[in-house]
């Protein structure tokens, strides 16, 4: 085998760059992370799902990573990280319309989750998650260089060869791109497609901002009384026709000293293209006004720097896989941040990554055939996200829709989380790594469950009644009505706890007796298929682990010996 400085190089430094890194690490590869910039730094992504935050435990406990672990849970964060992240209880979306000064109770909808054992959601901090991580990367023998640009790539047979900066070159066996939109690699092999294959086309404006109100003080009446949390406790989305603003606060945790608010606003590009003379934070001030009770929860807040705006953020890319490299995730292809999956499919892209390169390395087979199982799995992440945002925008433009649409993606949110869920549960009482080979989900080849093929085709039957919506065919409150009456059809939903055909409100709060209520349903009346995928656990188990949770001890940080490694003070 030629001689070669590093078995890897990772490009970019992001969170998604730093965990592959690490990993690959301790699975005893030689890896050199390369960053263009430095941390810390302002980065978006920050709402995790409850997905995302147990993939942070599956791949902690897969590959023995105790600070990925770390990640899966907001106390641990808090105390080994640093007292910088929100907590997040779950999702909430108000409808609005412009020139509406007073909320419809009925156009409102919240999805409060279950506290549960090993994980609990978060929202990410990311320049104090992100500095973290890259520490955590050289804990593991990764070499990090940053403020280091990536000047031209050449890959042969046997070696491929990064010129830098200054001309310095680097080799090494396999190149990974984590990068983003600027893929090097992308650009030298002519990857992105021309014209974007995907459907959606969006762009946004975001800041970080002081003094944001919890909107339940600004608009009493949209108080949920009956709710066991409140808006500002999670993701706050005010959803309008052809947009979204989202409201992601990190000062809603007793232990958080951190005093801001991650607010933006993403919008159609078709229904609302850009004026290149309008000053961004003029525009994202413009679609306030537009709203009264926006304009009252979020007018007063303070800018903390710069406003970013952007053109159209979504590409795409012919493949994700070459001789000798890869694209991951967000370097391949990016939709859009609604329903916050960006960093669960990063991680799990990761982990058939990590699958599929490490024999490979092993056999020095390192061809496009060899990885094809990364493409088809990163493929499908990107085309399903597509298509689940693409028609949530589309649905904005009447409630009716709208409110349909949500009920889709919720199935689909629900019918994803629950499989990995119990994965988790089972690998903690009995230690079997096993559990977690199907969670791919449908996205990895021969990984799909017992619901996916049914549930992908009400999801492309709904697709099918926008169009007919768009084409003035159809009328929106029968296509709710056609939508909600497939969801109301099928036995993998549990429709004892949530009524999928009711108009007015939609949404759940996982309060205990219903959490019961759901394993209950699960394990006695679920079919067959989706009890063995989603409720085979022993219940003395999750009692154990409830109760675990409550006393648990502080996490902390250890070396491969188990020596405990000083916290890193966050910068």
């Amino acid at each position: 085998m030629p001689a070669h400085d590093h078995d890897v190089v990772v490009l970019g430094s992001g969170l998604a760059g730093s965990i592959l890194a690490t990993i690959l690490a301790q699975r005893g590869r030689s890896v050199l992370l390369l960053e263009r910039g430095h941390h810390p730094r302002l980065a978006i992504g920050e709402s995790l799902v409850p997905t995302s935050a147990m993939w942070f435990a599956i791949l902690g406990h897969k590959h023995g990573i105790p600070e990925l672990r770390t990640l899966a849970h907001l106390d641990s964060i808090s105390r080994n990280v640093g007292p910088s992240c929100g907590v997040k209880r779950g999702f909430g979306y108000v409808y609005h319309r412009d020139g509406q000064a007073h909320l419809d109770p009925d156009e409102s909808s919240h999805f409060i989750g279950a506290k549960q054992p090993i994980f609990r959601e978060s929202q990410f901090y990311r320049q104090d998650v992100d500095h973290h991580m890259v520490g955590v990367a050289q804990d593991y023998g990764v070499t990090y260089r940053d403020r280091t640009a990536v000047r031209a790539v050449d890959i042969d047979d046997d070696v491929a060869t990064l010129t830098l900066d200054g001309g310095d070159t680097v080799t090494t066996r396999f190149v990974v791109d984590a990068t983003g939109r600027n893929s090097v690699l992308a650009d030298t092999y002519g990857l992105r497609e021309e014209p974007c294959r995907l459907r959606h086309s969006s762009r946004t404006i975001f800041n970080h901002f002081r003094n944001v109100r919890p909107f339940e003080e600004v608009a009493p009446h949209a108080a949920r009384s009956h709710y066991t949390a409140g808006w500002s406790e999670g993701t706050l989305h005010h959803v309008f026709d052809g947009g979204w603003f989202w409201v992601i606060p990190f000062n809603n945790y007793p232990a958080s000293r951190n005093d801001l608010v991650s607010v933006g606003v993403t919008v159609s590009t078709d229904r609302h293209p850009r004026d290149d003379s309008i000053d961004p934070g003029k525009e994202f001030q413009s679609f306030i006004e537009r709203f009264p009770l926006v304009e009252r929860h979020l007018g007063p807040a303070e800018p903390t720097r710069d406003f970013v705006g952007t053109d159209r953020i979504q590409y795409s890319s012919t493949t994700s896989v070459g001789h000798r490299f890869l694209l991951l995730q967000h370097a391949y292809g990016f939709i859009d941040p609604l329903f916050s999956r960006g960093i669960w499919r990063s991680l799990e892209a990761i982990d058939v990554v990590v699958d599929e390169l490490l024999p490979a390395l092993a056999d020095d087979d390192l061809g496009p055939d060899r990885l094809a199982a990364i493409d088809v799995a990163q493929a499908a992440m990107l085309d399903d996200n597509d298509q689940m945002v693409h028609n949530a925008y589309r649905a904005t433009r009447h409630y009716d829709t709208w409110t349909a649409w949500l009920r889709v993606w919720f199935a689909d949110e629900f019918l994803t989380t629950i499989p990995v869920l119990a994965a988790t549960f089972r690998y903690a009482a009995d230690g079997d790594l096993s559990v977690f080979e199907r969670m791919a989900g449908g996205r990895r080849p021969g990984t799909t469950y017992s619901f996916s093929d049914d549930l992908q085709t009400i999801i492309d039957h709904a697709d099918r009644l926008l169009d007919e919506v768009e084409q003035g065919a159809l009328a929106p409150d029968e296509a709710r009505r056609r939508i909600q009456g497939r969801l109301s059809a099928v036995d993998y939903l549990p429709h004892d706890l949530i009524d999928w055909s009711a108009d007015g409100e939609f949404g759940i709060d996982l309060t205990p007796p219903r959490l019961a209520k759901l394993v209950w349903w699960g394990r006695r009346r679920a079919p067959a298929g989706l009890r063995g995928e989603a409720f085979d656990y022993r219940l003395r188990d999750l009692l154990r682990l409830q109760v675990a949770d409550a006393v648990r001890p502080s996490l902390v940080r250890r070396d491969h010996l188990g020596n405990v490694i000083p916290q890193r003070p966050v910068a």
